[in-house]
């Protein structure tokens, strides 16, 4: 039979080693929060795409081993006695906890072990009998130590780890880099410390920073004692930390010096430009003016980020556009359209003023809920609608109350509006005779506080185009859902006891996006929410927004998600809850209310999603004898 796959294995492990390997910098992290606490596919799915990815990548994998669950140390205790050779692969191992029994098999059968990281974070029930009892068995050429915070456990577990470290030390012959750079700059163990200084074995020292006198005099009690040929500083250093710093010590020093960005700005080194050969020299001095005029309006349309302005046109890290205009004539004349292109009003000038008359009819977005003050009044706006109408794409504004109630026909010149901001307690004249129902013929994306009369006035428009609306108000009737409710694609609603919303997916029955808010935080939604008369076939994401979640809303939360009726959505495959975000321990996780709700959710092959967009992915579980 042909091999299922015709590269060579070399090829292979080129391929592959990218993705398997675990960066130094990362598996020696001693961070409070692990690197390895992520929620991504695990590596070990590489292994099973075929025969010869299996051959290849089993000793990239198993060449740095991270250890972060009693079931993973009691699985790979299993793998490596039923298969003698994979512990010979073994060089990195980094054991975040205790783990029990199982530790001691780890350590027995992966002989070949360079780099050890051992956390004393370790809370009960977790034991470290079987890491205690396995320390003698390996011999590293390096240690890294997570000491816990000042409120770390002490415990008789951590204080059985700590001897048992210090115990092993003497016979760790190829033991010659200590590293202890913890977060919180934690001081080394006496108990560990005393052994190292006897081995005289030291030559490289990692710590976090200087600068405290503790820190001094332990280098210097390694330096009298242990040949050192490097002291590794993570932490950037300052010159006025280096100042603590005995000069025999300075000359072993590896680090990085830190940077004052106030210093950098100031003295920032200009570019040095070659001068032109031809100082009289002018580019395309001999090409027709409209030539040079459509090549150089180019050239500024990148110059002043224009492409990124139009997609997010509140960015502050985009350079200043003015100076552009300021180069020369042509300049000015060719990069006013570009400047004005896209704006975010700090402030707001009267509809008369010779600025909008000559700069509104170029605007495509426009952003004034940034604005300082309150807003602009209803007659700018009504000018900004009437000069801006052929241009305006996306507006983003607030507008306060006029003395009477305005009317929907300010609207008819936003023909091509497609995004639409709108955040103002001005009251509308809601009849036919004054509202266009062919009005915003263009209008995708609707945001707005949701004042009644102006949700009455834009359920009698047509709004054909209208596919994502968010209400940031509670509404208390159903008439925009039963004008627009067939066409909305996204919806976001406040909730309000108030409201009857049971029957939202009859009203949008092609949502593919609902989510709600709260009112008040202690409400929770009824348990017939995502209920219809027929099922919502479209809908696959659902997120319930709210800002937080103590422990006495805990309790009524897990009977909504326990009694949630989801037989109206069976395609329904996240819920998303960004008031939260996924544990990142072992301890964390089995006291975690989110980890149990996830994993019921997960019964009904629907995800449980936290803040950052991650869903939870099993835990590997130790399994129950038999």
């Amino acid at each position: 039979m042909p091999p299922d796959n015709p590269l060579p294995d070399e090829i292979i492990s080129e391929i592959l080693s990218p993705a398997l390997t675990v960066a130094d910098e990362v598996f020696s992290d001693t961070c409070r929060v692990s690197p390895f606490s992520n929620y991504s596919e695990s590596t070990s799915a590489y292994l099973v795409v075929c025969k010869s990815w299996l051959r290849v990548a089993t000793p990239l994998l198993y060449n740095v081993v991270i250890l972060r669950s009693k079931a993973q140390a009691k699985a790979l205790a299993c793998a490596l006695s039923a298969n003698v050779d994979l512990g010979r692969f073994i060089k990195k191992l980094r054991v975040e906890g205790g783990y029990g029994a199982p530790m001691h098999t780890i350590l027995q059968r992966a002989p070949n072990v360079s780099d050890l990281y051992l956390s004393f974070e370790i809370w009960t029930p977790d034991t470290t009998d079987g890491l205690c009892r396995g320390l003698c068995l390996i011999n590293p050429s390096r240690i890294i130590l997570r000491e816990a915070s000042r409120k770390g456990p002490k415990n008789r577990m951590v204080s059985n780890l700590v001897d048992a470290v210090a115990e092993a030390i003497p016979k760790w012959d190829r033991l010659t880099v200590f590293d202890c750079s913890n977060e919180d700059n934690v001081h080394p163990r006496a108990q560990i410390v005393g052994p190292l200084v006897q081995a005289k074995r030291l030559h490289t020292v990692v710590i976090r920073s200087v600068g405290s006198a503790h820190w001094m005099s332990l280098l210097n009690l390694l330096f009298h004692k242990c040949p050192l040929r490097a002291i590794q500083i993570k932490q950037p250093v300052r010159a006025w930390h280096l100042m603590q710093v005995q000069d025999p010590l300075k000359a072993l020093l590896r680090y990085t010096e830190a940077k004052d960005p106030i210093a950098l700005k100031d003295n920032a080194p200009e570019l040095e430009i070659a001068p032109s050969l031809n100082p009289l020299y002018s580019p395309m001095s001999r090409a027709p003016a409209e030539v040079q005029d459509a090549i150089w309006s180019r050239v500024l349309f990148f110059a002043m980020s224009v492409p990124e302005r139009a997609a997010d046109p509140t960015r502050n890290d985009i350079p200043k556009r003015l100076p552009l205009l300021q180069v020369s004539k042509m300049f000015h004349r060719l990069g006013r359209p570009h400047y004005y292109v896209h704006l975010v009003l700090k402030s707001w000038c009267s509809p008369d003023s010779e600025w909008i008359r000559s700069h509104w009819p170029r605007i495509e977005t426009l952003d004034g809920v940034s604005m300082r003050s309150s807003g602009m009044s209803m007659d700018s706006f009504e000018a900004l609608a009437k000069c801006s109408g052929p241009s305006l794409l996306e507006c983003h504004i607030r507008v306060f109350e006029p003395a009477t109630p305005a009317s929907g026909a300010m609207f008819n010149p936003l023909t091509f509006l497609r995004k639409f901001t709108w955040q103002s307690p001005a009251t509308f004249v809601c009849s036919e005779a004054d509202t266009h129902s062919n009005a915003l013929p263009r209008l995708e994306e609707l945001r707005t506080d949701a004042e009644p009369s102006f949700v009455k006035m834009l359920s009698l428009i047509n709004l054909e185009s209208l596919r994502i609306v968010s209400f940031s108000q509670p509404l208390f009737d159903n008439q925009f859902f039963e004008a627009h409710g067939n066409k909305l694609s996204e919806l976001e609603l406040v909730f309000h006891p108030a409201h009857e919303l049971n029957n939202i997916l009859d009203l949008c029955p092609h949502l593919t996006s609902f989510t709600l808010c709260y009112y008040q935080e202690q409400d929770t939604p009824p348990e017939d929410i995502l209920s219809s008369r027929k099922p919502a076939i479209s809908l696959v994401k659902v997120t319930f927004r709210t800002f937080s979640m103590d422990k006495d809303m805990l309790a009524s939360w897990e009977q909504f998600f326990m009694s949630l009726s989801l037989t109206s959505v069976p395609n329904l495959r996240e819920i998303h809850v960004p008031c939260f975000e996924w544990p990142t321990t072992e301890r964390e996780i089995a006291k975690s209310y989110w980890v149990r709700w996830a994993e019921t959710f997960q019964t009904r092959n629907i995800d449980l999603i936290d803040r950052n967009g991650k869903k939870w992915r099993p835990r590997l579980k130790v399994g129950r004898r038999r």
